[in-house]
């Protein structure tokens, strides 16, 4: 049997349809996927922002720990300085107590046998 005209154009006409529908779905499909990319590219920008900020926020901490650092250090070594100047001072005090002591006991061991030998 042969199919008419009607057939054919129905035919025609469908497949062009169906071929015209398949290339909006297509096309449809690319602009999802282009949002989609644009969309992971807005969040890859945000996390870069923050990533930058972040990053800052340790710099701007990390000087300021070592500043402080440096000024506990400065006062370390001031007290340390103080320190030693006082051990030092005590030592002379005891280098002259010892020496008085040492004399006392010179005078008295003396006097000791002094009176033990009138």
């Amino acid at each position: 049997m042969k199919r008419s005209n009607i057939d054919q154009y129905i035919e025609k006409t469908a497949k062009k349809a169906a071929h015209e529908a398949a290339q909006e779905a297509v096309r449809e499909s690319g602009q999802r996927f282009g949002v989609m990319v644009e969309n992971i590219d807005r969040k890859f920008d945000t996390l870069y922002e923050g990533y930058e900020a972040l990053d800052r926020k340790i710099d701007i901490v990390d000087e300021k720990l070592n500043e402080a650092i440096g000024d506990v250090n400065r006062k370390i070594d001031i007290v340390d300085g103080k320190l030693n100047e006082a051990i030092d001072g005590v030592k002379q005090k005891i280098d002259i107590i010892d020496g008085k002591v040492g004399a006392l006991r010179d005078e008295i061991g003396f006097k000791l046998k002094t009176l033990a030998n009138p």
